[in-house]
């Protein structure tokens, strides 16, 4: 929409069923209460509720058609407790569901750094992230976590690890790229009680989990520079290393940075893989990680392959923000 403009919006509605459902809260502990929050998958909305009577039962009423999340929270309980269970609502009411609220799982680890550079660097500053699922949004891992979970793991001068209290689910595991000294790095590979776990899908479901990482202080660097239509250097160009959609972590595997005043960047920490190189000149925040939005660039993409250790020099030409509107 452009100043001044009007722009009409009709909307068809279409009769759908309003739906209940109806099911109980086991486990409870004595005195102790249940909330319960109904999370629409479909919208990453969270609308309804119910409440718990004291056998546990509880209704939720007008629910329409859908995938949904639905979680348990206990209150008043000595430690933290929910249940979590998708849910695929059709054309019929749910009957009898059971959530039994379980204690938050203890994960403890240990990060083993290999690679030529592995020597050079502690492991004490760095700092690991369990990424919830897309499925599990902010609101219900807030609502089923309060304060007692926190996402980031700092890792001990030994390479140990530990996450408390956290939720049941699926989680993606990933090095905080906040710390300038994990910069190099990236994440290999991961085992879950000495099996071989995949980094983008760590199920979580209670009690306490072994988990052994690997990561290699030999990530991939990129430098450059960005130019304009004219050759002249781009100040505060946004440069993106976008993977192909096999790499095992596309969400982590992205990398982002800027151009200084005289158009020079650098990327760090690049895992092995295939990658397109993009350099806006203005760009939405996390728009890229939209295959739909890149499709719009690729022609104006440098393709990049990285080896392990590999150091690049590439020139970029800018994409002008002119054409981010499209």
């Amino acid at each position: 929409l452009h100043a001044g403009e009007e722009f009409p919006a009709n909307f068809s509605l279409v009769p759908s069923p309003a739906l209940t459902i109806r099911g109980s809260v086991a486990n409870l502990p004595p005195r102790a209460s249940a909330t319960i929050l109904l999370q629409a998958n479909d919208f990453n909305v969270v609308f309804n509720g119910a409440e718990v009577h004291k056998d546990g039962s509880f209704v939720i009423y007008d629910v329409a058609p859908g995938t949904y999340t639905i979680v348990a929270s206990v209150d008043n309980a000595p430690v933290p407790m929910i249940a979590r269970q998708s849910l695929q609502v059709t054309s019929n009411n749910i009957d009898g569901l059971r959530l039994v609220p379980q204690t938050g799982a203890t994960i403890r680890g240990q990060l083993h750094l290999e690679g030529k550079n592995a020597g050079r660097l502690n492991t004490s500053p760095m700092a690991l992230v369990l990424q919830p699922s897309e499925e599990q949004s902010d609101a219900v891992l807030q609502f089923s976590t309060g304060i007692d979970f926190s996402p980031v793991a700092e890792i001990a001068p030994g390479g140990t690890f530990q996450w408390t209290n956290v939720p049941p689910g699926d989680y993606s595991l990933r090095l905080s790229r906040e710390r300038n000294f994990a910069t190099d790095c990236f994440l290999k590979s991961a085992m879950v009680g000495g099996r071989t776990a995949d980094l983008s899908a760590i199920s979580v479901e209670g009690g306490v989990i072994t988990l052994d990482v690997i990561a290699s202080a030999d990530g991939g660097v990129v430098e450059g520079i960005v130019t304009g239509l004219q050759g002249q250097p781009v100040a505060d160009a946004v440069i993106v290393a976008a993977p192909e959609t096999s790499l095992p972590l596309p969400g982590d595997h992205f990398s982002k940075t800027g151009s200084d005043q005289n158009g020079r960047f650098s990327l760090h920490g690049i895992a092995p893989g295939q990658y397109s190189l993009f350099a806006w000149e203005n760009v939405e925040d996390e728009a890229y990680y939209d295959p739909e939005f890149l499709k719009n660039y690729e022609p104006q993409a440098s393709p990049l392959r990285i080896s392990e250790g590999d150091r690049k020099n590439v020139q970029l030409q800018v994409i002008p923000t002119s054409e981010d509107s499209q």
